[in-house]
Formats: structure tokens, sequence, C-alpha cells
């Protein structure tokens, strides 16, 4: 199968439910967690994992062509970030709190973000224009895309100016806008691919979205490094000062990213080891879940009298944790991993901090439990050997290019 048809299918689906909500017809509350733009929902969810994927795929292709050509794989480096800062931007809402950083009246707070990436974005798609051996037009996707973007910016700009009364007038400007988004992200993604085919990497249905083994752990650790800050600047601010009407929460996009990791990893983990791959595909579906749940805080759904709950991160982990645990017990690799014991102390904090005020600490506990659960994985297919396994993906890309034909039996 074509590689855009689930994801697109998946990104239609969430259209209808952005229509409804947005012309604010009856019973809209109910569907507000599958609209696209509900910022703490299921269909922000997706549209940021698929920033998500672009990056982790760019990154994942500047490891195959940087042994021939370094200056292309700067390129893909630069589509990674620009990637990733994107993901945050969905996931976290920063652009509309940037005031809150930069000392700039209005809309200029937003000028240095704008010009570091306006820069990094012009110098890879001006590298990737240059190696077209590489690129085979790739970079004319990527300006595609973000020249969609763009449109979106001026959409919201006029949400802004003109009063939408609810009806179908504004249920369609909204599913015309979040459209658009998703059609950027997807032809973000199919750049990423085209590349992928001109490497020599490309595989079709959905294994040509996962990343590398190597790509998910560089994600992991550009996590780690950025806990510390990201945790003390949430800190600073009470939930009163960050609570933005209808906007992310930027305190749990990284153990979001983190939980989705550990999801492709168990997948790369279940193509090598085919006795157990029903076991660590069940790890997977649960660590998306998780991922899921921290996004939308679904229990704010359930308890809409207490708005609060939406920044208790915690509250989701009480039911999901256990969960994960007994999924990663199921593979018999993970069961003496003693960083399974990391995932069990997480949610001894998770435990304290949801029966009790401890609301800044609440936002600790996803990031001990993601890491922990990484770490597992990746030490578990660390021991099965995969370079010495049947040729995978995951191979091929740290061979830097086509796997080697089998021995003859």
């Amino acid at each position: 199968m074509l590689w855009w048809v689930w994801p697109a299918a998946v990104s239609a689906a969430f259209l209808p439910f952005t229509f409804w909500v947005g012309g604010r017809f009856p019973g809209e509350f109910f569907l507000r967690p599958f609209s696209l733009s509900t910022e703490q929902g299921i269909g922000t969810w997706w549209s940021g994992i698929l920033l998500l994927v672009f990056a982790l795929l760019s990154r994942s292709l500047a490891g195959v062509v940087r042994s021939h050509d370094p200056v292309a794989a700067r390129g893909l480096y630069g589509l990674a970030i620009v990637g990733l800062v994107l993901f945050v931007d969905e996931m976290g809402s920063v652009h509309e709190r940037v005031e809150l950083f930069v000392p700039l009246p209005g809309e200029l707070a937003l000028l240095p973000l704008a010009l570091g990436g306006g820069l990094l974005l012009g110098y890879s798609l001006a590298v990737l224009g240059r190696r077209r051996e590489v690129s085979r037009g790739a970079h004319w996707l990527v300006g595609a895309a973000f020249g969609l973007f763009a449109l979106v910016y001026l959409l919201e700009r006029a949400e802004h100016e003109i009063v939408w009364e609810p009806g179908v007038a504004r249920g369609l400007r909204l599913l015309f806008e979040e459209g658009l988004e998703l059609a950027g992200m997807l032809l973000l993604i199919g750049a990423v691919v085209r590349v992928q085919s001109a490497a020599g990497v490309f595989e079709g249905g959905l294994r040509a979205l996962l990343p590398s083994r190597g790509g998910l752990l560089w994600l992991t650790r550009i996590a780690a490094v950025a806990s510390l800050p990201v945790l003390a600047l949430r800190a600073h601010f009470s939930a009163d000062e960050l609570r933005i009407p209808a906007q992310g929460d930027f305190g749990t996009m990284i153990p979001v990213a983190l939980m989705v990791v550990a999801a492709l990893l168990s997948v790369h983990e279940g193509i090598v080891d085919r006795r157990h791959r029903a076991a660590w595909w069940t790890l997977a579906g649960m660590a998306t879940l998780v991922s899921i749940d921290l996004q939308c805080h679904l229990v704010h759904y359930l308890w809409y009298e207490r708005p609060a709950l939406r920044w208790r991160s915690d509250l989701g982990l009480l039911w999901s944790t256990p969960l994960t645990l007994l999924a990663a017990l199921r593979v018999p690799s993970l069961r003496h991993r003693a960083a399974l014991w990391g995932v069990a102390l997480g949610y001894a904090l998770v435990v304290f901090t949801a029966f009790t005020d401890a609301e800044r600490l609440a936002l600790v506990t996803p990031y001990p439990i993601a890491f922990a659960l990484i770490y597992a994985i990746a030490a578990a297919g660390d021991e099965t050997g995969q370079e010495d396994q049947a040729p995978t993906r995951s191979h091929r890309w740290r061979a830097g290019g086509r796997a080697p034909d089998p021995p003859a039996s």
C-alpha cells in the first residue's frame, strides 16, 4: 500500500469533527477531543506527531547521506530542527505565550523565533536545492508546505479581525484552515519520503514512516537536555498564569514525544523479534495511548466542572502506567530490566501527586516513566544485536545505504 494512504485517511477523519465543533453545533462539547482546533485534543496530537515524524525522518536521512554527502546531511539536520520547533509550537502553543519569555510587545515577540527559523529553513532549502541528486525536488515540496502554513497564519489573523458567529460559515472557515495545515504537514513528510527513495532506503506502506532507531535515540538525548530548563520554566509559573483558554500545555510536550519514541522503538523491536511481535506492538499501542492522554488530559472531559484537572498530567498516568508496565512485562526480554523499576518508582510518585495538591511536582511525573521505558526498550534492542539479524529498515540506516544481500544458504 502507498505510504500516504493511512496518514491521509486519519487526517481526513478529523475534518468532520473540526467542522462540527467549529460551527458550535449541538453536542459539540463531546466531540472537542477529535477537533483539530482543540489544542489539547487528539486531533492536535495527531498533527503534532506528523511534524515530529517529519523531524525524525529528516534526522534519520541525515545519518544515511552523511557519509557520501555531508553538505546535504547538514540541510537535512536543519529540516529536523525546524520540524522539532514546529512540533513544540503545535503541542505547546508557544507562539501564543511568547510574550511571557521574550521582552517585546505584541507580535514583535515572535520576531526572534521567526527570523531564526526562517534563516535555518532557507539554508536547508538552498542546500537541498543544490544537491538535486539527493533531494530529487523535495525542497519544492517543503517550500510549498511552508507556503500553506503562511496562508494558515493569514487565516488566523482574519479570525481575530472578523467576528464569526456560530454556524456553517464558522465551521467551514475552521475546516479550511485546519485542512490546509494538515496538507502542509503531509507535504513535509512526502518530501522526506522522496529523499528516502533517492537514498535507496525507501520501503512501501507504513514502514516508510518509521524513523531509524538512531534517530529515535537522538531525540531522546535532546529531550533529556531540554527537560531541566523546561521544568524549571514551567515551575516558575502557576497553573492560573499558564492557563490561556483553549491553548496547549508546553509542560507535557516532552513526555508526549518520549512516549511516541517508546512506541516506535517497540515497533522496531517487533520487526526483529518475530516470536514476540504481538507483545512488542501491544506495548507500542499502550505507549501511544499514554502519549495521547498526556496531551489531551481526557480526565478533563469527564469532570468538566473542575477545569484545573486539565493541568494534572498525573491523573492520566494513574490508570495508564500500570497497564503500560503490564504490557512491557509481556515481552520476555524486558522482564529482567532494572529500568522497569524506574517505571514503578515513577508510578509511586504519580500516586503521591494525584492524591495531594502537589501541582508543580505533578508535571515531573511523566518524565521518569518515559525515560525509564525508553531505556529498557533500547537496552533490550542492544542485546539482540540487531546488526546481525536479517536485513531490516534500521539496519539499512546504520549501514548508510542499502542492506547487503543475504548470504547464500
